[in-house]
């Protein structure tokens, strides 16, 4: 079993040699494989790095990759998750997001409480957010004791905003006594 992740191994590192250049890498499925006499026998996938938006017919997309320089392709779009919290006694909190591509500029930001309605812009939701081109969404998934969250571009100023780097969210809480939190996702999508 080791010698075959080990030449797994060996075929990855020289397939992404390969596919640095390339926007999508395809695997072309093979269902053969057997165990003969303790004896695994596996037929590897066969890979296609190509420069086109699309896996050719009988491929399917495993990977797709952008260069590592520059700014995010128009259209394109970003997600993760955000956690922020304090204990009691603190009159505000935040937490960042930083996208993992720099945009062209910076995007518009719309915040989606709990229970509010997904709008044009951000008809997403926490668990698959998404957001139109030249649009910063960020869904609230889950808070106790938040009265208000806000957005900041990178230097802190700016209420309602982000910059083509990524956005600082902040919040306040009902009552300054207690624990406060707030959880949830977003998605931008360069313009």
């Amino acid at each position: 079993m080791r010698k075959v992740v080990i030449f797994s191994l060996m075929l990855s590192i020289f397939s992404v040699v390969e596919i640095s250049t390339a926007d999508v890498l395809c695997a072309r499925s093979s269902k053969n494989h057997s165990v003969k006499n303790r004896k695994v026998s596996i037929k590897l996938p066969s890979l296609l790095a190509t420069s086109a938006t699309t896996c050719p017919a009988g491929y399917r997309e495993v990977f797709s990759v952008e260069s590592a320089t520059g700014t995010l392709s128009s259209g394109k779009t970003l997600t993760g998750v955000w956690v922020a919290g304090s204990g009691p006694n603190i009159e505000f909190t935040g937490t960042q997001i930083s996208f993992q591509k720099q945009l062209a500029a910076a995007p518009q930001v719309e915040i989606l409480r709990i229970g509010t309605t997904p709008t044009a812009n951000c008809p997403g939701t926490v668990s698959d957010p998404t957001a139109s081109p030249g649009y910063l969404c960020i869904y609230e998934g889950g808070s106790n004791n938040v009265a208000f969250i806000s957005s900041y571009n990178e230097r802190g100023q700016g209420a309602g905003t982000a910059s083509k780097l990524g956005a600082t969210i902040s919040m306040i809480p009902v009552s300054f006594s207690s624990t406060f939190y707030a959880a949830g996702s977003f998605a931008v999508t360069a313009p």
